[in-house]
């Protein structure tokens, strides 16, 4: 949980670093796959389901089971979204990138089974997300 905070401070601080028009530039060319620079900040299940690394993948794989594990790239996919929604102002485009998270939270919670410890941090993540919506 720690290192997750501290991955998330990293991405505030990174945007604090970014002038108005570095972070506009960002925003535009944004794809969808995340960065290396963003999947670094991530989770390392997420690293390992997104990073290219086959020991890793096949790490998580096994320690979650396929069934889960399967799915996990929408709730990074997900939190690559929270992550950039740091990266931004305008109003429009958060609107975007919350209901696009909010939609892979979904997914996950969805397909995972209850008792899944990541279930119930996607339903949180989920919930933060709205929150944030019903702001706009």
């Amino acid at each position: 949980m720690l290192k997750t905070s501290v991955q998330y401070a990293s991405v505030a601080v990174l945007a604090l670093l970014l002038s108005p028009a570095q972070a506009q530039k960002a925003q535009k060319a944004w794809p969808h796959m995340p960065t290396a620079e963003e999947v670094a900040m991530m989770p390392d299940y997420c690293q390992a389901k997104m990073g290219g690394n086959a020991e890793r993948h096949q790490y998580w794989n096994q320690r979650m089971g396929p069934d889960k594990f399967i799915h996990l790239h929408h709730y990074c996919h997900g939190l690559k979204q929270m992550n950039r929604l740091k990266l931004t102002s305008e109003k429009q485009q958060r609107r975007n990138i919350l209901q696009t998270a909010i939609g892979e939270f979904d997914y996950v919670l969805r397909n995972w089974p209850d008792g899944f410890n990541l279930k119930t941090e996607a339903q949180t993540r989920k919930s933060e997300a709205q929150a944030l919506l019903r702001l706009l």
